[in-house]
């Protein structure tokens, strides 16, 4: 009897040893992919607040623009608006509306740029300024792409076995949005002041 006690107490002690490694490495893990996304996440964040600095010099530049640069405006005003609300109440899915917009606001200015060069002040100053925002809008794509890759490595680890038990034990979400842009918007258009 003593030796059947002491096999079943072993069997036992293997069981919670095995179940509690499987827990923390599982935890662990789950935990390094909500890692991932939010660094990311903070990545993006990061360089929109800094194109949201670039506009700000911006915008004075596009007032002086024609007819239409009253409509580009109203369109950079309310996206700047419309993430600076998002951003401060923390709303992600807000965020990447606003961005969408603010990108679209910013695709349109360039294109009333290239077609109406004459009519812009082209001094040094802005067109540092507008090569600066043009590489900005670079770095914030390649940031929006890496946070979608962790986005999807968290949302297929969360959705796999057995880390979908660990998952929702532990209040993991279920999945995270994806940064996702309007047809176009993330596309920039190629300028050249020269001609």
């Amino acid at each position: 009897m003593k030796k059947g006690v002491l096999i079943a107490i072993v069997v036992a002690v293997l069981v919670i040893v095995i179940l509690g490694t499987t827990t923390i490495v599982n935890y662990n893990s789950l935990v390094d992919v909500d890692e991932n996304v939010e660094l990311a996440s903070s990545q993006v964040t990061s360089r929109l607040n800094q194109r949201q600095a670039l506009i700000e010099q911006l915008v004075p530049t596009v007032v002086g623009l024609q007819e239409h640069a009253l409509a580009i405006y109203t369109l950079i005003t309310e996206a700047r608006e419309a993430y600076s609300i998002a951003s401060a109440a923390g709303d992600l899915a807000g965020m990447i509306e606003a961005d969408a917009a603010e990108a679209l606001a910013i695709n349109q200015l360039l294109v009333v740029m290239e077609d109406n060069p004459s009519e812009i002040y082209a001094g040094e100053g802005f067109l540092d300024l507008m090569q600066n925002i043009s590489g900005m809008e670079a770095s914030i794509a390649y940031y929006r792409g890496l946070y979608n890759e962790s986005v999807s490595e968290y949302n297929r680890d969360v959705r796999h076995f057995p880390k979908m038990i660990f998952a929702s034990m532990f209040n993991f979400d279920g999945s995270k949005p994806y940064w996702k842009m309007n047809d176009g918007a993330d596309e920039i258009p190629q300028i050249d002041f020269t001609n």
